[in-house]
């Protein structure tokens, strides 16, 4: 910084200083080339290090290397003329400006134009208040006929002078708070944008869940699985409001197919004892739809169908379906008018769907 500055001009000086009168010792008697070579050096010497040392181009004179750190308008002054025992004040380099920006020990933060332009408009506002006061008393002077005696002048200067000193102090406080304002507001924007686009993400979001769920709602309409888990929860609700249990409809799509087709109190047992639930008759109807093939390989939890319905579909998928079928009615007992019922109900599924 500055002070780094000084103190290598003061040891360079020293140095410098010492080295010449090492100098004029050895040169003693020398012939006059050797005395013009020696010159010569000290002259390059001396080129270097004001170069090294010298004001960064474009700044203000004094201290003003590319590293010293002072704000533009200022110099450091060692207040000892280089003998490197003074008090070090920061200093306006533009003398002009010394009557509004004083000297001072701690490093400035900002230029000495900007701060000398805000002392010089609270001057003023100063001066204005004061000339406004001054009008105010003789307003007041005249107005009672009596004239204002030396004390009470003395009164008011004194008062005029304190007032002015705290319209100093007000103008410097208003100029941070413009600049505190000025970065809230700035601060206020960036959140405002952020939470604008958090906004926006989030109504986006809520569109696509939105489609997907229109989309699986769709799905379980048209498919036979999603028919029957419906069909459960729809069975559900009503046993529920009857007073009759029923949960959430999960463990009901077997009960409510049964009683669509008028065989629940028949055929509740028999499917009970073949061990063919609500898992299994999903199951099935997946096979049916055409989302698994029904191989012991196949997980029992639901898929989207994409690469077995591919596979399973059109008369594959149907046979896929009847056999499938065929496989529950041995293993529950199924004949004659249940099993037909059953049948038309699962494996026409679809077409009902086409043609009502």
């Amino acid at each position: 910084d500055a002070s780094l500055g000084l103190e290598l001009r003061r040891r360079i000086r020293q140095a410098v200083s010492d080295s010449l009168l090492a100098d004029n010792e050895a040169l003693r008697g020398a012939s006059e080339d050797r005395l013009k070579k020696r010159i010569e050096d000290r002259d390059s010497l001396r080129q270097l290090l004001a170069s090294l040392l010298a004001d960064h181009p474009g700044t203000d004179p004094g201290n003003g290397a590319p590293w010293a750190g002072i704000p533009q308008g200022w110099f450091l002054d060692d207040g000892d003329g280089g003998g490197g025992v003074g008090r070090q004040l920061y200093r306006p380099c533009d003398r002009s400006l010394e009557g509004l920006v004083s000297a001072t020990a701690t490093k400035p933060t900002e230029s000495a134009a900007a701060l000398s332009g805000r002392a010089a408009e609270a001057k003023k506002a100063a001066v204005k208040f004061r000339t406004e006061h001054e009008a105010k008393l003789n307003v007041a002077e005249t107005a009672l006929g009596t004239a204002v005696g030396p004390a009470v002048s003395e009164s008011d200067a004194s008062v005029a002078a304190a007032q002015e000193e705290g319209i100093l102090e007000a103008a410097q406080q208003k100029a941070a708070e413009d600049t505190a304002r000025r970065e809230a507001e700035e601060r206020a924007r960036k959140l405002a944008a952020a939470e604008e686009g958090r906004a926006a993400r989030a109504v986006a979001l809520a569109a696509a869940r939105k489609i997907e769920a229109a989309a699986a709602a769709a799905h379980d309409k048209a498919s036979l699985e999603g028919s029957l888990r419906a069909a459960g929860r729809a069975w559900a609700r009503t046993k529920a409001q009857g007073g009759g249990g029923g949960g959430n409809g999960e463990g009901c799509a077997l009960s409510a197919l049964l009683d669509e087709l008028g065989m629940l109190d028949s055929l509740t047992a028999r499917f009970n004892q073949a061990g063919f639930g609500d898992e299994q008759l999903l199951k099935l109807a997946r096979v049916m739809d055409g989302t698994i093939d029904g191989s012991d390989d196949d997980e029992d939890s639901g898929s989207d169908g994409s690469d077995v319905g591919a596979r399973g579909g059109g008369r594959k998928r149907r046979g896929r379906g009847e056999a499938a079928f065929r496989a529950m009615a041995a293993a529950v007992g199924l004949r004659g008018g249940s099993e037909l019922k059953l049948r038309a109900r699962l494996l026409e599924h679809g077409k009902k769907k086409k043609s009502g």
